[in-house]
């Protein structure tokens, strides 16, 4: 397999990168990416990575999940981003466009696609390229592409269309695509999200306003835990146990009974966060938080009290 690349760094096709991948993917993903690294030569390593990357083939096969783990997909992503400014661009026309789906790539894979475009790619120049994906008949595919939209766009009319979307997850990411924004624009959106009938979205915009130290966001996460609603108290529940302020302790003491099972197991967790010796705010400074991508977990993506998630390193926008 290397000696077929060594061949290919001398001259290559689209078509002869096509049958050597087809050969052995595995071989052929883990020599391509030695040679590169093995080349100390910037103009050397570019040749080699444009050859590779002339037939997209090579780019879909990094996708695959079970190849790489996130971490390492990462990885090996910002490195060809240092040889190829253009690769964000290169991976986003690999996903389905508004037509067709012209690589077949399944929706576990355009999910993974999404997630390290959101890492590696700032900016706006995304947005026309991948825009149509929030109308993915994949939900979750749909849900991922507004969170990168939203972190990008700052655009009344495209926030209040995605509001009107009919899956929560569409709305509770165009919600979180907000956090740590602190402009009229945003606060707008959020304190309309607060009406949004799903527990996820209202959550969601409940914690934004705790990042821009919203002197209502206390109550409001009070109120929260006092819904007629299950679903309402297990998010607001879960929402203290992950902010952890002192003030939530004595209202969590006070749910403890709640006639929900759930709704109990909830605060029971979030209780437990306040026995902890280091209690008196878990986040102390939410937004230094999120912008170093620690503090809260997502949990269980089908649990709307699980779902909310801080943003893990993905890029803030200039507004």
């Amino acid at each position: 397999m290397r000696h077929a690349l060594l061949v290919l760094d001398k001259r290559s096709s689209p078509g002869s990168i096509r049958a050597i991948a087809a050969e052995s993917p595995e071989e052929f993903v883990a020599a391509a990416l030695a040679m590169l690294e093995s080349k100390s030569d910037r103009g050397d390593q570019h040749r080699l990575y444009m050859g590779l990357v002339e037939s997209p083939d090579f780019l879909v096969l990094l996708l695959q999940p079970g190849r790489f783990d996130r971490p390492r997909l990462l990885d090996v992503c910002r490195g060809l981003k240092e040889i190829d400014d253009l690769l964000d661009v290169r991976l986003a026309r690999l996903a389905p466009g508004r037509h067709e789906n012209a690589y077949g790539l399944p929706p576990e894979v355009v999910l993974r696609l999404l997630d390290i475009l959101h890492v590696i790619s700032s900016g706006p120049r995304l947005i026309q390229i991948l825009g149509h994906l929030t109308r993915h008949p994949d939900e979750r595919v749909a849900s991922k592409a507004a969170l990168l939209i939203a972190c990008r766009l700052r655009n009344h009319d495209w926030v209040r269309t995605q509001f009107e979307s009919p899956v929560p997850r569409v709305r509770a990411n165009v919600v979180e695509g907000l956090w740590g924004v602190d402009t009229p624009f945003a606060r707008k959106w959020l304190w309309d999200a607060l009406k949004d009938e799903n527990c996820r979205v209202a959550g969601n915009a409940i914690l934004a306003l705790h990042l821009l130290r919203e002197p209502e966001a206390g109550k409001l996460t009070e109120q929260m835990l006092g819904d007629v609603r299950p679903e309402f108290r297990r998010t607001a529940a879960w929402l203290m146990g992950k902010l952890a302020k002192p003030e939530f302790a004595e209202c969590l003491k006070e749910a403890a009974g709640d006639e929900d099972p759930r709704v109990r197991e909830a605060v029971a967790r979030a209780l437990e966060v306040f026995r902890k010796p280091e209690v008196g705010g878990a986040i102390s400074s939410p937004a230094k938080e999120m912008q170093m991508g620690q503090g809260l977990s997502p949990g269980n993506p089908d649990d709307p009290a699980h779902s909310i998630t801080l943003l893990d390193n993905f890029p803030k926008p200039e507004i």
